[in-house]
């Protein structure tokens, strides 16, 4: 009867930790989902014009290959992805079709 009573707590006791661990692994999942939606990629055509003119201007000769929807300082901005011969960077603008930030981007 003793060890009945002890394998009933062990299982019981089991049961509980593993449902705090799920639970755990449950929260973490959802940050990297958080996380990973930073950027929505959408179509170089969805761009608005002061933006695809700014690229145009700011990088004259670079070929436009992805864009994306994020936000930059708490604000909606866009990552556009360019290159040039063997340069790749990301460009990001405000909503006016400031330059925000650039990175070169490794290959």
């Amino acid at each position: 009867m003793k060890k009945l009573s002890y394998a009933l707590a062990i299982a019981a006791l089991s049961l509980v930790s593993t449902n705090g661990f799920a639970q755990e692994v449950k929260e973490v999942v959802e940050v990297v989902e958080a996380i990973q939606q930073d950027k929505v990629e959408i179509e170089l055509s969805a761009l608005p014009e002061v933006v695809t003119k700014a690229l145009a201007k700011d990088f004259a000769g670079y070929n436009a290959h992805k864009a994306y929807t994020t936000t930059k300082d708490e604000a909606k901005a866009y990552y556009i992805v360019l290159s040039k011969d063997d340069a790749k960077i990301g460009a990001y603008y405000n909503e006016e079709g400031k330059l925000i930030e650039k990175e070169d981007i490794e290959s």
